[in-house]
């Protein structure tokens, strides 16, 4: 990985000697920081998508409730941030694509 992650970052290690090294700390805290991005705009698009489904229908919603309810379940905070899972990445992909069904748009890639 060219210096720039240790290649026993990606090994599954014995329980004696697993002891992370600096780079592999600072790798696993930004993918967090990314998977994270990845739920917030994931979250943005499907509340605002569901707050025009509801406006036009003439129902209240409030889309920063919706938003800060999908970001801040601890659920979902306790597991990815201390076990370095990537759930909350999953959940904000998901959300993209309903968010997009749900306005109706179709993006290929």
């Amino acid at each position: 990985c060219n210096g720039w992650l240790d290649d026993r970052c990606l090994e599954l290690l014995p329980d004696v000697d697993n002891e992370p090294s600096d780079n592999c700390i600072k790798f696993h805290r930004c993918t967090v920081i990314l998977s994270d991005i990845v739920l917030f705009i994931g979250a943005y698009f499907a509340s605002t998508s569901i707050g025009v489904v509801l406006r036009d229908n003439n129902r209240p919603h409030n889309t920063l409730l919706t938003f800060l309810l999908i970001v801040t379940n601890p659920g979902l905070i306790m597991l990815d941030h201390v076990h370095f899972q990537y759930n909350g990445m999953m959940l904000g992909i998901l959300l993209c694509s309903i968010a997009c069904m749900i306005r109706g748009t179709n993006h290929t890639m």
